[in-house]
């Protein structure tokens, strides 16, 4: 019983990491589309993806240039389901696609340059275009 109050105790006064993320836990590139580049996946021509650490869950985001407002800022997941899920709301962000799987084919090369961005802890907040 003693030990139980003891180790409940110590529980208490062990740190607690905060589960949101706040400026560290970000971090941005630089991205815009290519002359001649014909699967860029996005309406806007140039943005920035984001790796953000939420909940322990590194989550890649698209945010355009010139973005009015969160309704633009695109969860970007190789899962469709997951996609559609997280991005209710957004509209006009991504450009056409004829299947699912041409979408993915689009944004994959994004999430895996986002998930890159993500194990880059050491470095600035914005991490230039050329650094991955």
């Amino acid at each position: 019983m003693m030990a139980g109050i003891a180790l409940a105790a110590t529980m208490l006064l062990e740190p607690v990491a905060w589960p949101f993320p706040d400026e560290k836990d970000v971090r941005l590139q630089d991205i815009q589309r290519q002359p001649g580049e014909k699967d860029w996946p996005f309406v806007a021509d140039k943005g920035r993806l984001a790796c953000v650490e939420v909940l322990g869950e590194k989550t890649i985001f698209f945010v355009p240039d010139g973005h009015d407002g969160t309704e633009k800022i695109l969860n970007l997941d190789v899962n469709v389901f997951n996609m559609a899920i997280q991005n209710i709301g957004v509209k006009d962000v991504l450009a056409p696609y004829a299947t699912p799987e041409e979408l993915i084919a689009r944004i994959a090369p994004f999430v895996a340059q986002g998930q890159m961005l993500c194990e880059q802890k050491d470095s600035p907040i914005l991490v230039p275009g050329s650094e991955l």
